[in-house]
């Protein structure tokens, strides 16, 4: 690897993914797998009762397939008008969208506030309108936002509220906003305590919850082998991912034989690809439900606030550069470890030279487009065309853009030791000095015109 000014920078072995289960885990799931699928009331009172061991008041809760099963099961019951439409937080991931137009639905995305990764209370209250059904927020990245005012608004127009929670769960005492009326909690493969799949949809009416869980039952359940089979792709993954030795021999050779390992991980992680809605409409198995139950009681609180911890201790150390996401949140956890800089491109590729193995495509989280070209919030152009001074109409989601637009992942989490957390930070601050004086070709478009920005000088492209 490189030398800077006397410091020799070496391999970070480690990546910005990582299975949050440990071997005995991944054996007990195997194990599960190989027993009779049988059992399923009993396994989900199990399952709800440890959920609720927390709580001074019993929630309702349907343990699921995956949220994205949860967020489907609840439209299906609800059989909104076609053409109604649904406010969603302007970041998440295409799943969530697709499964509401699924359902005939439109989608209307709402601007969040980068320091707070709220949505813009203001904005919502201009983007409802008769057609105006539910809203949903996702809290992303380990940080959960206060939502008060956006339950209240709400409320006041009688509108449904549903937390996708898929990201910030943190143990047994925080489960959702006691005002939201329905919850999703996730426990997929890339996800803190991960049961290689699940989740829990908490619901508020007790109605609602139990149309939801007779049309439930009605849906078959997911084969022990598919299970298994889903399992030890995930072991083969982790057997890389979560091992510094494998790291240092797999990421040299990759690179040698230009072999993006990144993107191969994580499409493999990728929970649903093919026909999502009939792959999602399945009850989890007897393995699943085991899996998740070992989970959840075998939380390791201690654990969880180390990687808490270590994510503090990068973010007080980055240079003054870097921008930091959801630092005003009312819960500040993290999952994955997401900085906005400049030219970002640029600067995972310094970074990759200085040895640490940062990513941009860590997450399917995106930009959430609206269903169709509205007067409210139209598509936005591409992100090469999106010059200063480019005018857009109000309600475009600009700080979400921007944050998709410039956001990179770190490899920071709670297996890397001490000593390459400061590495991370030195190479980021090495890597920014490089950027920035390192003279590129940007484009950008001004007056409708593509200007190539190159060394401090402008030039306007021509067909001429």
């Amino acid at each position: 690897m490189e030398s800077t000014h006397g410091h020799k920078f070496g391999l970070t072995p480690y990546a910005c993914l990582y299975i949050d289960a440990s071997w005995a885990d991944c054996m007990y799931a195997v194990a599960s797998s190989l027993r009779p699928n049988t059992n399923h009331e009993h396994n989900i009172k199990q399952l709800c009762a440890l959920w609720n061991s927390q709580q001074s008041q019993p929630q309702q809760v349907i343990p699921c397939l995956s949220v994205r099963t949860g967020l489907d099961l609840f439209f299906r019951v609800k059989r909104y008008p076609l053409g109604s439409e649904i406010i969603m937080s302007a970041i998440n991931i295409p799943d969530m969208v697709r499964i509401i137009e699924h359902h005939g639905l439109k989608v209307v995305p709402c601007d969040i506030n980068l320091e707070t990764l709220a949505p813009k209370l203001d904005m919502l209250e201009t983007l409802i309108s008769v057609n105006t059904v539910a809203i949903v927020i996702a809290h992303i990245y380990g940080r959960v936002s206060n939502i008060d005012g956006l339950v209240e608004i709400a409320k006041k127009h009688n509108l449904v509220v549903i937390e996708d929670n898929a990201e910030v769960f943190c143990g047994l005492k925080y489960l959702g906003h006691p005002k939201a009326d329905m919850s999703l909690y996730s426990f997929g493969v890339i996800k803190p305590i991960t049961a290689f799949g699940g989740a829990m949809v908490r619901v508020n009416d007790p109605k609602l919850y139990q149309d939801m869980h007779n049309l439930y039952q009605q849906y078959s359940i997911q084969e022990h082998a598919v299970y298994l089979k889903k399992v030890m792709k995930y072991v083969a993954v982790k057997s890389l991912l979560n091992s510094s030795s494998a790291m240092y021999v797999a990421v040299p050779l990759a690179r040698y034989y230009k072999f993006d390992y990144k993107e191969a991980f994580v499409n493999k992680l990728r929970g649903f690809p093919g026909d999502l809605i009939v792959k999602i409409r399945q009850r989890p198995s007897a393995a699943l439900l085991h899996t998740m139950h070992r989970r959840l009681k075998n939380f390791d609180e201690a654990a969880f606030q180390t990687n808490t911890s270590k994510g503090m201790y990068v973010s007080e150390r980055l240079p003054s550069a870097v921008e930091h996401i959801g630092m005003k949140t009312d819960i500040r956890n993290y999952w994955l470890f997401p900085v906005v800089v400049h030219e970002p491109e640029q600067v995972i590729k310094e970074l990759n030279k200085l040895g640490v193995e940062a990513y941009r495509g860590a997450t399917q989280l995106n930009l959430v487009y609206p269903t169709q070209q509205t007067n409210r919030c139209p598509s936005p152009p591409p992100a090469s065309q999106n010059a200063p001074g480019q005018e857009f109409a109000d309600n475009h989601p600009h700080e979400a853009h921007y944050l998709i637009d410039h956001v990179i992942y770190l490899p920071v989490h709670k297996h890397v030791p001490q000593y390459y957390l400061d590495q991370i930070c030195l190479a980021v601050e090495v890597a920014l000095r490089r950027v920035a004086a390192k003279p590129f070709p940007k484009i950008v478009v001004i007056d409708g015109k593509t200007v190539v920005l190159h060394n401090g000088e402008m030039k306007v492209k021509s067909k001429l």
